[in-house]
């Protein structure tokens, strides 16, 4: 999302999320795949984005394709089938999301190590997307929360997160010229004046937070049964509690709650109350996700070497 987008679509952005997102409950039923299967496959998948260039919004919406189909599907498919799935699930996603997409060949010789044909990923790709109807395109929690972000760090005194002063001191003279009166009631970080704590390297490690929390609720088969906009705004609680914890600093208020309530459109005990478990599940890794070394390995130690947060 860039400034202009924001200023001028914003609410019709976030309306039109909240309009299409799906809830994807208990999508293994009708399948003889466990939910502990499906979380290590999950895990499986980090390990692959890991290794190729894709963007971050290929492996949520690999996730999520995955689901919808377990859950949507007449096929009863057994563990055997899943690692299949999960191919042409990264597939799929790859070539809607990626400027440069995962080839074939190399899905089949690199990821797949030979264990299937083009013929067999091509097959499964068909039933898939017939399954699906050719819609692909749901929001997931990462499409919300990066809404989110843009939207709570979005204020005047940051220059609404442009970087490049020309085009920061272009877009103020632009507001003043139009005569364009910003309303900083429902900005939370103006309304306290904190606007000076949420530095870029504040930012840029809550980003690294986030990813990682909603990465982590990926594998959590209770969790994607709740609605994409409620996890998103949870693990966004979670993340700045997670921040306050690192850099002593308040940063979560009863405008920041008010904002995010607003936002998802969802009331604070609903918010608080899934946060709790997000934390929980974070603060007990291990015990919750035995053995889901991936997470952990590709984005963890990324957050200990991170030594500036202020």
């Amino acid at each position: 999302l860039d400034t202009y987008t924001m200023l001028e679509y914003g609410d019709s952005i976030l309306n039109d999320l909240l309009e299409k997102e799906e809830t994807i409950s208990s999508p293994l039923e009708k399948h003889e795949i466990t939910p502990r299967m499906r979380m290590k496959m999950v895990d499986w998948m980090i390990e692959v984005f890991s290794n190729v260039k894709t963007s971050e919004a290929t492996f949520f919406m690999a996730v999520n394709i995955m689901d919808r189909y377990f859950k949507y599907t007449t096929i009863s498919h057994k563990p055997e089938d899943l690692h299949l799935i999960g191919l042409v699930c990264i597939f799929v996603s790859s070539k809607f999301c990626d400027i440069y997409p995962i080839k074939l060949r190399a899905l089949c010789e690199k990821i797949a190590h030979n264990k299937y044909k083009s013929e067999d990923i091509l097959q499964m790709e068909d039933t898939i997307m017939k399954c699906l109807n050719y819609d692909i395109l749901k929001p997931t929690t990462f499409d919300f929360m990066n809404f989110y972000f843009e939207d709570l760090f979005y204020f005047f005194e940051n220059n609404f997160n442009i970087k490049n002063k020309i085009l920061s001191e272009y877009l103020k003279s632009l507001i003043g010229n139009l005569n364009i009166t910003i309303t900083l009631d429902n900005v939370y970080y103006d309304k306290c004046a904190n606007a000076e704590k949420f530095t870029e390297n504040m930012r840029f490690f809550l980003k690294c937070v986030l990813n990682y929390l909603l990465k982590m609720c990926c594998h959590d088969y209770e969790i994607i049964s709740e609605k994409p906009s409620l996890v998103a705004a949870s693990v966004m609680l979670v993340g700045m509690k997670i921040c306050e914890e690192v850099n002593s600093i308040e940063y979560v208020n009863s405008f920041f709650m008010s904002k995010l309530s607003q936002l998802s459109k969802e009331n604070n005990y609903d918010i608080l109350n899934l946060s709790s478990k997000i934390l929980y599940n974070a603060q007990h890794f291990e015990e919750v996700y035995t053995g889901m070394t991936n997470l952990h390995r590709t984005h963890f130690a990324t957050l200990n070497t991170i030594a500036n947060t202020k």
